[in-house]
Formats: C-alpha cells, structure tokens, sequence
C-alpha cells in the first residue's frame, strides 16, 4: 500500500513535468531541495511509516511542486521561492523524524514478536510437562482397575 502511494505520488510528479513540458515547450526548473526532500520521505516509507503519515509528506510536496510550476511560469516568483525552499526543509525534516519513529516502532513490533514466541514455546514445554505424567498415572491406575470377565 505504501509503495503504490509513493508510486502513484510518483506518476503525479511526471505526469504534471510532462504536461508542463508539453505546453510551454520549456523545461521545468526544480529547486536543488526536491531531491533530498524526495529520498527523505522514501526513507520514512521504508523504515515503516504508514500510508496516513507518507500522505502528509506527499501533499506538501505537490504544494511545493505547484509553487515552483507558478514560479517557473513567472508568477509570484520572488515570495514562492523562499516558500518552496521552506516547504522543503520543513517536508526533509519530518520525513527524518518519521523515519527514526517508524524505524523505532518496528524495531518494538520485532522484539515483542520474538518475546511473545519465546514465552508461548515455554508455556507450552511447561504445560507438555504437567500433562503428560498426569495422563500416564491416569492410564496406569486406569491399568489396574481392569477388571476381568469370565464368558
């Protein structure tokens, strides 16, 4: 489910690059930011975010990408630039946070698994060893108390 929202957030990206592409016949020039930005939030995706926590992330990179496409056309470029540049550093540094805490919470999920199988592989050699001698006496007095008929 991750994968397919960075994938799709991915296609949206291109898609608006090769429209913009298309129409001006110009070239898109992105601030050097987008690329940190962009490995930042894979990198949370794969430490463990989930895909409610990513699509923060995503929407204020297409903010960004939106801004710096106004910017490109000649609108407003002065007072965008400085906001992009924000947006970036702000999409960066929540995307490490995210990471250390997702990378954090599956490392907890890891340990309580392996703790869990440990405690039930002991519950269940204790009670292995409470039941079966329970049931062997159980079959010896059963043994004894065979009575036998005569036809």
């Amino acid at each position: 489910m991750r994968k397919l929202a960075l994938f799709i957030a991915f296609l949206v990206i291109a898609a608006s690059f090769m429209i913009e592409a298309g129409a001006a016949s110009q070239t898109l020039d992105l601030d050097p930011g987008f690329g940190p930005a962009i490995v930042a939030v894979r990198t949370a995706e794969s430490a463990g975010a989930t895909p409610t926590e990513v699509a923060g992330l995503v929407a204020l990179l297409n903010k960004a990408l939106t801004l710096n496409t106004e910017a490109s056309n000649g609108t407003q470029a002065g007072s965008n630039s400085t906001e992009i540049k924000q947006i970036l550093v702000s999409v960066d540094d929540q995307a490490h946070q995210l990471a250390t805490t997702s990378s954090q919470r599956m490392y907890n999920h890891r340990i309580l698994t392996y703790a869990s199988g440990v405690v039930a592989a002991i519950l269940g050699t204790l009670a292995f060893a409470l039941i079966v001698p329970v049931y062997e006496a159980h079959q010896i007095r059963r043994t004894f108390r065979m009575r036998v008929r005569r036809t």
